[in-house]
């Protein structure tokens, strides 16, 4: 069963401010888009829909890079 949806916050310079597209995220962490929505499917991450488009939070796709893969470690991925 797919995820429900849930409403996006706007940011002030846009709606796809602080979140990835599926692409994007995929390839941040280093996944591929078919994983990924695998791991959206199960519930794994957090997601918006924003204009029809599955949209990752930044934040919270960076959180969840630290306690699964990189604990310990700093993140590889660079600040927005």
């Amino acid at each position: 069963m797919a995820p429900m949806k849930r409403p996006a916050e706007l940011g002030r310079h846009g709606h796809y401010q602080g979140t990835w597209s599926l692409r994007e995220a995929a390839r941040r962490l280093a996944i591929s888009e078919k994983e990924l929505r695998a791991l959206l499917a199960a519930g794994q991450f957090d997601f918006v829909q924003i204009a029809g488009q599955i949209r990752i939070p930044i934040e919270d796709a960076q959180q969840r890079l630290k306690k699964t893969f990189w604990s310990g470690l700093e993140s590889p991925i660079p600040p927005r």
